[in-house]
Parts: C-alpha cells; sequence; structure tokens
C-alpha cells in the first residue's frame, strides 16, 4: 500500500513530539539510594503503618526495555541487601518482589496475589505508566520512581536531584488517591505538587 507525501508529513509533528516530550532517564541516584529512600519514606506513610500485617512488600515494575531490566536486576540487589540488613518500615519486615510488566490484568493479579503496598516502577516505563497508576489506584498501591518525570506523568512519589543532592518529590493528590497517608514531617521535607 502505498501513502501519500502528506500522510508521511503529517507524521512528523507526532514523532517529534515523542522525541521531545519522553522522559530524560536520570540514574543520577544510585539504586542503593533510592532503595534506602524509599524505605525512609514509607516509614512516613500512616496508612503503611497503621495497617494489620507484619510486613510491607514493595514491587519492582520493569519491562522488557534493556535499561529497565538492568535497573530492576541493581534495585533487585540494594534491596536484598536492605532485607539483610534487617531494615524495617515501623515494625514491619521488608519484602520485594520483582514484577515483570505483562498488561494490565497480569500487573493488577500479580500485585494483589502478592499483597504489594508498593511500586517502584523502573526507567523504560513511559508507555506502561497509566496501566501501573491505574492498578496502584484501584488497589490502593504507592506508586514511586526515581524519574522525577514519572511523577510529573501519574506516579504519586519519587526523587529528584537538587544542588548535587537527592530531594523527595510527593504528588499530594494522587498520594492520597493511591491511599497514602503522609505524615507533615515528610512533606517538610519533600517538594510537593498539590
Amino acid at each position: 500500500m502505498r501513502h501519500s507525501g502528506r500522510y508521511a508529513l503529517g507524521l512528523v509533528p507526532f514523532l517529534l513530539m515523542i522525541t521531545f516530550f519522553s522522559p530524560a532517564v536520570s540514574l543520577d541516584i544510585p539504586p542503593d539510594q533510592q532503595a534506602d529512600l524509599l524505605v525512609k519514606i514509607l516509614g512516613y506513610n500512616r496508612t503503611l503503618l497503621n495497617k494489620n500485617t507484619t510486613s510491607v512488600r514493595v514491587g519492582i515494575i520493569y519491562c522488557e526495555d534493556k535499561l529497565s531490566v538492568e535497573t530492576y536486576q541493581r534495585l533487585d540487589e540494594s534491596f536484598y541487601k536492605l532485607v539483610l540488613d534487617d531494615r524495617k518500615i515501623g515494625t514491619k519486615k521488608l519484602i520485594f518482589s520483582g514484577i515483570a510488566i505483562k498488561s494490565e490484568s497480569y500487573l493488577e493479579n500479580t500485585a494483589s496475589v502478592l499483597n504489594v503496598d508498593v511500586f517502584v516502577v523502573t526507567p523504560g516505563n513511559d508507555k506502561n505508566l497509566l496501566t501501573i497508576a491505574r492498578v496502584a489506584e484501584k488497589l490502593g498501591i504507592l506508586t514511586f520512581s526515581a524519574i522525577k518525570e514519572y511523577v510529573a506523568m501519574g506516579l504519586a512519589s519519587g526523587l529528584e536531584v537538587k544542588d548535587g543532592k537527592p530531594k523527595i518529590i510527593i504528588n499530594l493528590p494522587l498520594a492520597k488517591a493511591q491511599g497514602a497517608n503522609f505524615k507533615a514531617e515528610l512533606l517538610s521535607i519533600a517538594s510537593v505538587i498539590e
């Protein structure tokens, strides 16, 4: 089938839009530091602290993208170190699982069966953010990423580098929609999107 030049030219603005509006992946914050900061953030979430469970499960969301898989592997190692060090969230034990995103129903079923409390979203999941956010809101799962643009695109919490140091970002309306109830101490030190 032959397409007219007009059709091909019509794709140019769309392709440029994807190029310019795709988030820049920032891996300026090492995985060990990401995992450590997430555990601290979760310690300020009243919803998790008051939940009638003995553990908090982190689900690391990754896709087939090479960078996503590599980041998942590094985060897996980082969370494993925290588990070995017996790091807790309040009095609750830390547990983590990797979840390869295949479809919305797969993500929802897996998160439900595993009883996931927080999704850590790796780079390369740009096309999956809406799916992840929908499942998170439906199941009351907090979302987190070290890619600050992902917070602007629909995740509830994350990190950015400011003045050479990691800074916590909280998208308050989304965090509340996902069931989080953060203490004022965290909100006072975070960049809060209202």
